[in-house]
């Protein structure tokens, strides 16, 4: 069975909103961007991406991080299919030039306040650019609520949580740091809108 059809009705007794997914390229290379806040947020991306536009996604993640435990092995490289990485991008952007989709969290770790994190480096830009990727900005909202990272199991608060995605977006610019970090924080912002938060770097 199709591991969407075990998780999205579960994932939907606990999201109130699904909106804009229509916006998501069924093919070529795609990366959607989204805030980081909760375990369930990689879940929420993937799962409802599959949902409803029937397209894979997969995640890049640390390989020192991921393989620390079995448990972050089988739910992150088995359940959710993400690259691991030792830093490099080079795999990540072989997937995007194979046509794939693939799912960055900017911000790099999970919000400890529930406030955006300055998202600093300019991987996002870097794969825009030289896989030709579509960029596509997803908000998540009430995520950090249901589950923090202070907090070893979840709320399980019913409908409490919003997945919303916007308008694609494409790096057309000359490839400069300068470049790379204006058009993140052009995708940031979108997604602090989407999510109905702030991001004020």
């Amino acid at each position: 069975m199709c591991l969407k059809y075990l998780f999205v009705p579960l994932l939907k007794l606990f999201t109130r909103e699904t909106t804009g997914f229509e916006r998501i390229p069924k093919q070529g290379p795609v990366i959607l961007v989204a805030n980081h806040a909760s375990y369930i947020d990689p879940l929420l991306a993937v799962f409802f991406t599959d949902w409803y536009r029937n397209r894979k996604v997969r995640g890049i993640q640390s390989r020192e991080w991921v393989t620390k435990t079995w448990l972050r092995s089988f739910i992150f490289l088995k359940l959710l299919g993400q690259i691991p990485t030792d830093g490099s991008i080079t795999k990540a952007r072989d997937h995007l030039h194979a046509g794939g989709a693939l799912l960055l969290f900017p911000e790099g770790n999970r919000t400890r306040d529930g406030k955006m994190q300055n998202a600093t480096h300019t991987g996002l830009g870097v794969l825009a650019s030289q896989a030709k990727a579509t960029v596509v900005p997803i908000g998540i909202e009430g995520s950090y609520a249901w589950w923090p990272p202070s907090k070893t199991l979840p709320s399980l608060k019913p409908r409490c949580m919003a997945v919303r995605v916007g308008k694609p977006m494409k790096f057309t610019g000359k490839p400069t740091k300068e470049n790379f970090l204006a058009f993140q924080r052009k995708a940031m912002q979108s997604i602090a809108k989407l999510a109905k938060t702030k991001y004020p770097y």
